[in-house]
């Protein structure tokens, strides 16, 4: 009995043993489906810092250009070429029911415009001019301080040099003097 599995066992082992040339790869199948990405790795270190670049050049035809243009900028402004120009605005409310509102605007030369509301939900179509407030073209400011229930509101333009303007109704403007730079 030992002979015939001996003899079984080397008879399966040889019908398993390959013979021969194997035959043609056959075509790849399809990709199977992405996986869920894994969490991101830990940064490296920073490597080393490379040699600096080579100096560039600048064309002296662009930096003629360009002095060329900042000098007009400068030209430009409104103290020197004495355009007029908004400075500021600020709102207004005068009444209680229905109030009065709008936007005041302030140019350089000191000319008040207004935007009066059609009514407390609808804004005006057009500015008209109010006011001029003082004899100098370099306004640069128009603000507002609003006064609690019962107190007055104050408006307040200020000039480049230190002249300063005050107005409880955006109509009458009084000097209150000049202020000293130290």
């Amino acid at each position: 009995m030992k002979i015939s599995i001996i003899s079984l066992s080397a008879i399966l082992w040889m019908s398993c043993t390959p013979t021969g040339v194997p035959g043609p790869q056959g075509v790849s199948g399809k990709d199977g489906e992405t996986g869920i990405q894994g969490p991101a790795g830990e940064i490296g270190p920073q490597g080393e810092k490379g040699d600096p670049g080579i100096a560039g050049k600048v064309d002296p035809a662009l930096l003629t250009k360009l002095n060329s243009a900042l000098k007009k900028i400068s030209a430009s402004s409104m103290m020197e070429t004495g355009n007029e120009v908004i400075v500021a605005s600020v709102q207004f409310s005068f009444g209680i029911a229905p109030p009065i509102m709008g936007f005041a605007i302030l140019t350089s030369h000191g000319n008040l415009y207004q935007l009066k509301n059609k009514n407390p939900v609808t804004l005006g179509d057009e500015f008209e001019f109010l006011v001029h407030i003082g004899e100098h073209k370099n306004f640069v400011s128009l603000s507002f301080l609003s006064g609690g229930e019962g107190q007055k509101n104050f408006y307040i333009a200020l000039t480049e040099d230190g002249h300063s303007y005050v107005s409880e109704d955006l109509k009458s403007w009084q000097s209150k003097g000049i202020i000293s730079y130290q």
